[in-house]
């Protein structure tokens, strides 16, 4: 099981299925994205985040996120060790098939 590292992401799309946070990871290759599995509400969300954050480039990085189409963004903070369900690097998943698709059950 993997997990985030400690600090400053940005949250570029929230979904309640997972096929949906794939699908923008796989549409959006030039950024590195990855799925975080948080739970709100007694629900499963799935949330494609951007980071770690370097300190001093976070606004660059935002106009960059922005541009890209992401309008909507917002920044969340990971104490470390939140579960982190997915890392795509273009659109791969580091994940094989059959742990992708318990995710998607």
């Amino acid at each position: 099981q993997s997990y985030l590292k400690k600090g400053k992401y940005l949250v570029v799309g929230s979904f309640q299925k997972a096929s949906n946070a794939i699908h923008l990871t796989e549409v959006h290759k030039e950024f590195t994205l990855k799925i975080m599995g948080v739970r709100l509400k007694n629900k499963n969300v799935f949330r494609v985040v951007y980071g770690p954050l370097k300190s001093g480039l976070e606004q660059g990085i935002l106009k960059s996120i922005r541009r890209a189409g992401f309008k909507n963004s917002w920044p969340i903070w990971v104490k470390g060790g939140d579960r982190l369900l997915s890392n795509y690097y273009y659109g791969k998943s580091i994940f094989s098939q059959i742990e992708l698709a318990s995710l998607l059950d």
